[in-house]
Order: structure tokens, then C-alpha cells, then sequence
């Protein structure tokens, strides 16, 4: 590696220094030769025939002909592709005003440019960002979120990539343009659903802790079943074909029911032996009301709906998803042991961390995982709500099915099958996993299979799975012992917390209300707000209670500042934007601060039952 690139590396890339050490490169496939003008060129051999990567004759004229046809208007482009960085003067001479993103998919390639190239200058250049050894998906991701933070559409990207790239990665530039236009819409999409459920969901998490010690952690309930195969059980329209074979399983695998699956096995007589549920809305209140399952175990995060948590009369555990900082904090405070389960799109997304992760099956098999409106359905008949939909091109995406058919499906169907997909190349099972769904979109990483035959394939023994969970239950109940000075003590220390939050934040929305642009003392008033607003932030109780439920909030507020400030020189409405912005975020903070405090205040003195009120 170059001296210079070297330096230049370990102080802009860290990280990909770092990788870049375990890198040797493949000399079978990749050659470094001189062309007739002196310079290194690059060749790898993809097949019989030799890819030249530059040109054999002046690599350097070539990258800057090709830079120059481009002819691109863009304030920032991404360029696919960097072989030897033979383009990076060119790209910098005919694009000085722009950010320029480089990816390069291929470590080894980008190994040969520091090794043979001065790129040194481009790597300390701000204006360029180099992404190493990403694939289509986390490429499109890393833009996505640069251009979301700034308030900006996919269409400020241009995308082009060096033609020879395109020979070694057919359709690379295309997906590469599919992802960020996917992540981005995701992360709309996630913005708006925080925007509408997260007080729902601070209070619903808040309400459901009260059950922290009465139900145990499902890792008692982990412990008793590894290594026994796994069926994760959807509501899809394919569930119909299959649902009635998993009557031959005789407890030879863990039937796991996720969503509305519940309804449909219960139709069909089939009894499951554990039920994962997560949701808050009211829908998923309604599978359980009209179902009369009291024998499998409930597995529920506390983002449950808590008449569920309340009412259900089986035998209940409780899972801590990733993110849940709440529950973290409670759990630190009482001193209980969790595991934690990847946050997905998805309930049979988490099901499927779950099966591979915690309860280490000795295989995977997902069924009714259409992931798409198979026949205009969008669940197996049986649910307690309808299944049918009319397509609209609008509305819907037009793909593929596994038998190559058209069928609609949505962006959050799309979601769900890049959750897998992403799972499976990142995470890599050791045990097999198999998609019996037998019908809806494929999942790459996963093989199709028919049901029947895989049963019969991977579970050929016979568990006593039932008496085993009741086991796990018991002995947990011997564990757990009711501390219940130790939870006063907590949700009193909480409610301080709330109290303290309180005063601050009210009187934090008292002076931004009263503060205008022209305001003589401007700068010594906004100095009083970043320091309660620091105040407000180091505060263990804002933490893990109320900033992750109010950080989109702040991160969209934050975009709209940038954006704003951005298009004015004048300082007077760059400072009436700022206020402006800050007024709303920091009413819509406080109205979660107020909700969060009446909730603590409510668990703390017995007034705020477990039974879930609309707030």
C-alpha cells in the first residue's frame, strides 16, 4: 500500500483501513499490468476471455474522455465504479462544485488502486465519499440516509457507473437506483408511522412493564427448546394449500403463530405451540377476542396492546425487542437478565430472529410468507378482518410470483422481504431454512419448497414440546421472587424524573414562545435554551423514556433547519426559521413528557390499570 494512501486512509477511513488488512486480493483473477504509456492498468479474469479495467494504451486520457462525455447537472453524483481511481482528477476537474460519492463493490480492486495509484488527494477531499465493498443494499441505504438527512429526494442523485462495470455487474447501477428509492420511501414511511404511534407506544410499553416481574423472559422458555425445528406460521393466501398438513406434525416441530395466523389455525383445528404478538393497534386486539386459545404460550414484546397482556389466560413471556430502551432501563434497574430480538417490519420477522437466534432451530420453515396479494387476497380466509383488495397501479407494485406470475404486492410487503434477504446474507443460519409458503414472492437466500415434503425432510423426531414450556414456566416462577419495595422505588425515582423533565421543558417552550428574531437579548436567551435543552438530553429518564420516541421528531426538525438555512444568507430569517422549527419540536417533546408523566404518575399511585386506555 502507498505511504500516502496509507496516512490518508487511516485518517479518513478508519474502518475500511482496518478491513482492508485482512484483504490479500486474488492473483489468480486479478492482474496488474503496464500500459504502453507507463501507467498500471487492471485486468480480471471473469471468465475465459480477460476484462481489461483501462484502457491497455493511456488509462489516464480514457477516464478523463469518459468523465468528460458525461455531461451530468448535478450537485452530487454517484458514480459505480472506480478501478484504479484513474477517474478521480477527472471528476474533480469537470464536477468542482459537487459532492461525488464512489462505490466500489469490490474490496480487492480497490486494494490494487492504493497499492499502485496516489489516490491520497481524493481521499482527504471532503467533496468525495468513497463506499467500499457494499453491495447494492447497504449502498442504497448509505444514500438514502445521506440524502434524507438533507431534506432531499433520490432525484438529486445522478447515477452513472465506468461501462466496464457493467460487464462485470449486470444490473448493479439499476438495483443500486432501486434501493435508494426503496430505503428512502422506507424511511418516510417510518417517519410517518413514529409520527402517528409513538405516543401510543410510550405509554403501551409503559403499562405492559408493569407485568416486568410477573412474567418471566422468554429466555427460561429458550432454554428448555433448542435445537427443535421451527415452522413460523403468516396469515398469507397461501396459507389455504398447506395449513392443514401441519395436523401430521405430532409435535415433531415448534409451531410458532405470528399476526392472524392465529384465527386461521384455530379454524382449522390445529392448536400452535407458541404465539408471538407485538402490535398495539386495535386490530390485533380483535385476533385475540375472537380466539379461544388458552393453551399456547404468549410470547409478547411490550409493545403489545395491553388489554392482550391483561386478558390472555395462557401462560405469557415476554421478549425485549432491540431498540426498547425502556425496557432496557427497567431491566437494569431490577436487575433482570432479557434477551433481545432483532426490530423488523414485521412480526414474522422478529419470529424469524427468534427461531435462529434464541431458540437455535435445527431448521426454519416459513409458511403463508406470500408477501404479496396472491389472487387479490391479502390474508388466508379465516382472519377476523377482510382479504380482499383491488389492485391499482398506484397503490400497488406489479412483480413476479414464484411461478412467474404477476401479482401485486406493497412497499411494506417489500420491506418484510428485503428484512429476510439482507438476514440471510449478513447473518448467514447454519441451520437450513425453507420457504413452504408454496405460493406469493421468492426470497432470495432461502429455498422454495413444498411443505409436506419438508416436513418429512427435517423433522423426524418427536418432541414432548408442550410439557417442556410448562416446565421452563414453573421453574421460572421458583426463580423469580416478588420484589415489589424495589419497583415502588423504581417507578417513584421515574416519576421524579418525569417531574424534573417537566419543569424543564415547560419552562423550555416558555422562552422560545416569547423569543423573536429582532429580540434584543437574542443570544443570551437562546444560550438559556441549548442549556436546558442540554439538560433536558443528559438526563437518564429523557434517555430511555422519551428520546426514543421523539428522535425522528428532532431528526426531521433538524432536516428542515438545514434546508431552510440553506437557501438564505439572511440572517434575520435564518433565525426566525430556526424559532419557528424549534417551537414545534419542542411543543410536540413536551406533549410527550406530559403523557409520560400522567402515565408514571398514574402507575405509581394504582390509578392507571393494565387495561389499555385510548390516549
Amino acid at each position: 500500500m502507498l505511504e500516502c494512501n496509507t496516512q490518508a486512509l487511516q485518517e479518513g477511513y478508519p474502518d475500511l483501513y482496518k478491513r482492508l488488512q485482512k484483504v490479500e486480493g486474488n492473483k489468480k483473477e486479478q492482474i496488474i499490468e503496464l500500459a504502453r504509456n507507463g501507467q498500471p492498468t487492471l485486468i480480471i479474469k471473469t471468465g475465459e476471455q480477460p476484462l481489461y479495467i483501462h484502457s491497455r494504451y493511456n488509462p489516464e486520457r480514457e477516464a478523463y474522455q469518459w468523465v468528460q462525455a458525461l455531461q451530468l447537472k448535478s450537485d452530487m453524483l454517484v458514480v459505480i465504479g472506480m478501478g484504479l481511481g484513474y477517474i478521480l482528477p477527472a471528476l474533480d476537474m469537470f464536477y468542482p462544485n459537487s459532492k461525488i460519492v464512489i462505490v466500489e463493490q469490490s474490496e480487492e480492486v480497490f486494494m490494487a488502486a492504493i497499492q499502485h495509484v496516489d489516490i491520497s488527494t481524493w481521499l482527504k477531499d471532503e467533496r468525495f465519499i468513497f463506499l467500499v465493498g457494499c453491495d447494492p443494499f447497504l449502498t442504497g441505504r448509505l444514500l438514502a440516509e445521506y440524502i434524507w438527512q438533507r431534506n432531499l429526494s433520490p432525484d438529486y442523485l445522478q447515477i452513472t457507473g465506468l461501462p466496464v462495470y457493467d460487464r462485470m455487474n449486470p444490473g448493479m447501477i439499476e438495483a443500486v437506483k432501486e434501493q435508494i428509492n426503496f430505503q428512502w420511501t422506507e424511511l418516510r414511511v417510518q417517519e410517518a408511522t413514529y409520527e402517528r404511534f409513538s405516543k401510543v407506544w410510550m405509554t403501551t410499553t409503559l403499562r405492559n412493564a408493569q407485568y416486568i416481574k410477573q412474567h418471566p423472559s422468554v429466555e427460561f422458555i429458550c432454554e428448555k427448546l433448542y435445537g427443535i425445528p421451527v415452522i413460523i406460521v403468516a396469515a398469507g393466501p397461501s396459507l389455504e394449500k398447506n395449513v392443514h398438513i401441519l395436523k401430521q406434525i405430532e409435535d415433531r416441530a415448534i409451531i410458532l403463530a405470528v399476526g392472524s395466523s392465529v384465527n386461521i389455525l384455530e379454524r382449522y383445528g390445529i392448536e400452535p405451540h407458541i404465539i408471538m404478538a407485538i402490535d398495539s393497534a386495535e386490530s390485533e386486539k380483535n385476533i385475540f377476542t375472537t380466539s379461544s386459545f388458552s393453551s399456547p404460550l404468549l410470547v409478547y414484546a411490550h409493545t403489545l396492546h395491553p388489554d392482550i397482556v391483561h386478558s390472555y389466560p395462557g401462560s405469557k413471556a415476554w421478549i425485549k425487542l432491540k431498540e426498547d430502551r425502556v425496557v432496557e432501563y427497567i431491566c437494569k434497574w431490577l436487575n433482570l437478565s432479557y434477551i433481545e430480538v432483532a426490530d423488523g417490519p414485521s412480526v414474522a420477522n422478529i419470529a424469524f430472529d427468534f427461531a435462529i437466534k434464541r431458540l437455535k432451530a435445527s431448521a426454519v420453515i416459513l409458511i403463508g410468507q406470500d408477501l404479496a396479494y396472491t389472487n387479490n387476497q391479502t390474508h388466508a380466509s379465516g382472519v377476523v378482518h377482510g382479504t380482499s383488495i383491488k389492485v391499482n397501479t398506484s397503490g400497488h407494485l406489479l412483480v413476479q410470483d414464484i411461478n412467474g406470475n404477476t401479482v401485486a404486492t406493497s412497499s411494506a410487503f417489500i420491506a418484510m422481504k428485503n428484512f429476510y434477504e439482507v438476514y440471510m446474507q449478513y447473518e448467514k443460519p447454519s441451520m437450513p431454512i425453507y420457504n413452504c409458503t408454496e405460493g406469493g414472492l421468492s426470497i432470495l437466500g432461502i429455498s422454495n419448497g413444498f411443505l409436506k415434503e419438508t416436513i418429512e425432510h427435517v423433522c423426524s423426531s418427536i418432541y414432548p414440546i408442550k410439557k417442556w414450556i410448562n416446565e421452563a414456566i414453573c421453574a421460572s416462577d421458583r426463580v423469580r421472587k416478588e420484589e415489589k419495595i424495589q419497583e415502588k422505588e423504581m417507578w417513584n425515582e421515574l416519576l421524579k424524573g418525569a417531574q424534573r423533565l417537566f419543569v424543564l421543558s415547560e419552562k423550555r417552550v416558555g422562552i422560545v414562545d416569547g423569543l423573536s428574531a429582532i429580540h434584543p437579548a437574542f443570544t443570551n436567551e437562546f444560550a438559556k435554551v441549548n442549556d436546558i435543552t442540554q439538560q433536558i438530553e443528559n438526563d437518564p429518564t429523557y434517555e430511555y423514556m422519551i428520546q426514543p420516541y421523539v428522535q425522528w421528531l428532532i431528526d426531521a426538525s433538524s432536516r428542515h433547519i438545514h434546508d431552510a438555512t440553506q437557501k438564505t444568507d439572511d440572517i434575520i430569517k435564518t433565525k426566525e426559521k430556526l424559532l419557528e422549527e424549534l417551537r414545534k419540536q419542542y411543543k410536540r417533546i413536551h406533549e410527550h413528557i406530559v403523557l409520560f408523566k400522567q402515565t408514571v404518575e398514574g402507575i405509581s399511585n394504582g390509578t392507571v390499570s393494565t387495561e389499555n386506555r385510548t390516549t
